[in-house]
């Protein structure tokens, strides 16, 4: 195996795994927001839906909806994640998001790269000043 294969196929993979760490860091977030919003204990069961819309209690609320995101909510993070990452530039910066969203701590991050961990906390911070300014931008 060549070596710009090996490097070749190791993005692919990092970028296959930054598209469904967004995707699952996006549903987690939704879930979290929508949590306080449940209505304290006053919310209605399946049964509701029976009566309402005709549904068989039986089939519950779990089997409305999907259990992935749908291709074009996946292509939005996707391109998300491509922009974010191409506006590091510096390809070790890229490399040290990408294992701490992979949650990879500090310490283990410093050893793969062989840097020590205050190194990995500036680019942390380099790279949380790019985004915030990505961010302030849109």
């Amino acid at each position: 195996m060549t070596a710009s294969f090996a490097a070749s196929s190791r993005a692919a993979s990092r970028n296959s795994t930054i598209a469904r760490t967004s995707v699952n860091k996006a549903i987690n977030e939704f879930r979290r927001e929508h949590a306080a919003k449940r209505g304290a204990g006053g919310v209605r069961g399946d049964s509701y839906f029976e009566n309402a819309f005709g549904i068989s209690a039986n089939a519950g609320l779990d089997e409305i909806g999907a259990a992935e995101p749908s291709p074009e909510l996946a292509a939005i993070f996707s391109e998300e994640c491509r922009r974010l990452f191409d506006a590091l530039g510096d390809p070790e910066l890229r490399v040290v998001a990408l294992l701490k969203l992979e949650g990879f701590t500090n310490a283990e991050i410093a050893a793969s790269l062989d840097r020590v961990p205050r190194s990995i906390e500036r680019k942390l911070h380099a790279i949380r000043k790019i985004w915030g300014a990505q961010g302030a931008e849109d």
